[in-house]
């Protein structure tokens, strides 16, 4: 039983140090980005950037929290998405970031794509809406299969039958008495699984599977992760779950 306990605390000290040496490595990293690598590309050196990064990084080495505000301008989004970056690229652990709007969500897939070419690196990245966001082609059956609603709504129908999976998919209006007739409302996976023919190319039963097993980076809102945490507690349903290493961005 000593000799147990004893091994034990060996083992703890070694994956200890051997966590401090990778985020060692994964510092001096974010650090060469910041000073060489972006600067050889043309980029602004901004000091207080990559001081926010390097912070960041040796938070994350601790597993604290850290709370950062930073002025306009100063590039907050480089300073997390960088280390979370080389942080993936050690561990291969899925990341979550949630922001305050979907906007902000689009924004953040787009500089995420710049740092990537810029590493040479390109995990999986989610970017995860309400499930009302998106079409649900069973209830858009059931709602143009009376002729009537097929007729008055022609141009609707057409596109729809053309392809898309999301309201924004569509250069027309769809109002939103018809949208919420057709959009996806009580999401079940198991019913979807057995009675929707749709399944293999529904855009939304795919991206929920792939939540649940992703190894990626997931952009979602913060809202979303609020419910999600909620569920987690309650009722244990949740899509993200305590796997990820989670970054809450405040971005205004």
């Amino acid at each position: 039983m000593l000799f147990s306990i004893w091994d034990n605390e060996i083992e703890k000290k070694e994956k200890q140090k051997k966590w401090t040496d990778n985020f060692r490595k994964i510092g001096e990293e974010v650090y060469t980005f910041f000073v060489d690598t972006v600067i050889e590309k043309g980029y602004e050196n901004r000091e207080g950037q990559w001081d926010m990064s390097c912070e960041i990084t040796d938070a994350m080495k601790r597993k604290q929290h850290i709370l950062v505000e930073a002025g306009v301008g100063i590039g907050k989004t480089f300073a997390y998405i960088v280390p979370l970056l080389f942080y993936h690229k050690k561990y291969g652990r899925p990341i979550v970031i949630a922001t305050s709007t979907i906007a902000l969500q689009e924004q953040l897939e787009s500089d995420i794509n710049v740092v990537e070419n810029i590493i040479g690196y390109h995990p999986e990245i989610i970017l995860v809406k309400g499930q009302n966001h998106f079409l649900c082609r069973n209830r858009a059956d059931q709602f143009f299969f009376h002729n009537k609603n097929k007729e008055n709504n022609k141009e609707i129908y057409e596109e729809i039958e053309n392809g898309g999976c999301e309201r924004n998919d569509w250069d027309i209006n769809i109002s939103d008495k018809i949208w919420n007739q057709i959009n996806v409302r009580e999401f079940n996976p198991v019913f979807c699984r057995q009675n929707c023919v749709h399944k293999d190319y529904c855009y939304y039963y795919k991206m929920r599977g792939e939540l649940r097993t992703t190894n990626g980076i997931i952009l979602c809102n913060q809202d979303l992760l609020t419910i999600n945490l909620v569920k987690r507690q309650n009722w244990g349903n949740e899509i993200l779950t305590d796997k990820f290493f989670r970054l809450e961005s405040m971005m205004g």
